[in-house]
């Protein structure tokens, strides 16, 4: 079954057997998923004076992976694949804030303090999330490894069939 998921995949032990990568990055973003959500509710004034550094779409890419690091970490057939998920969605929140970013200091900001830009912003724009990437895909290697080589087998054996079938020359 493609998704499988039963009563020993969700106990504590088992998941002291997730892969590491993954759980310091879920704990990462559920942690940020939770400053920016009290953040915007709570303590505004902060959320101003941080706006320039963090940008406004900081938390919004985390929880959305959330999901994908929840069935990486319960299904373990298919976790490469949820995996490149997240990566996926960290590279797509680097393009997109990175666009924003080196187009934004030539604008004015109109004393609004949700277009003041910092040169820090760069920083949690590209880098933190770069820095998740690289990690999960480090972890992710040795598997791509795998389905690169399986790619090729079966590469090899098509060819193989292929030659040995008689020609209608």
């Amino acid at each position: 079954m493609f998704l499988e998921i039963t009563d020993d995949s969700l106990k504590a032990t088992e998941l002291r057997k997730r892969p590491f990568d993954l759980v310091a990055y879920g704990v990462f973003a559920v942690s940020l998923t939770i400053f920016r959500l009290w953040i915007a509710r709570y303590a505004v004034e902060t959320e101003l004076r941080l706006m320039p550094f963090i940008g406004s779409g900081i938390g919004f890419t985390y929880p959305m992976t959330l999901f994908f690091v929840a069935l990486a970490l319960i299904c373990t057939r298919v976790r490469e694949s949820f995996r490149l998920g997240i990566i996926s969605m960290l590279l797509l929140q680097i393009v997109l804030e990175a666009r924003l970013f080196f187009t934004s200091p030539w604008q004015p900001d109109f004393g609004n303090p949700y277009l003041r830009v910092s040169p820090w912003r760069v920083v949690w724009i590209v880098l933190v999330p770069a820095l998740w990437a690289i990690v999960l895909f480090i972890a992710a290697i040795p598997t791509i490894r795998r389905w690169i080589h399986e790619l090729q087998r079966r590469i090899a054996q098509c060819m193989v069939r292929r030659s040995a079938e008689p020609s209608d020359d």
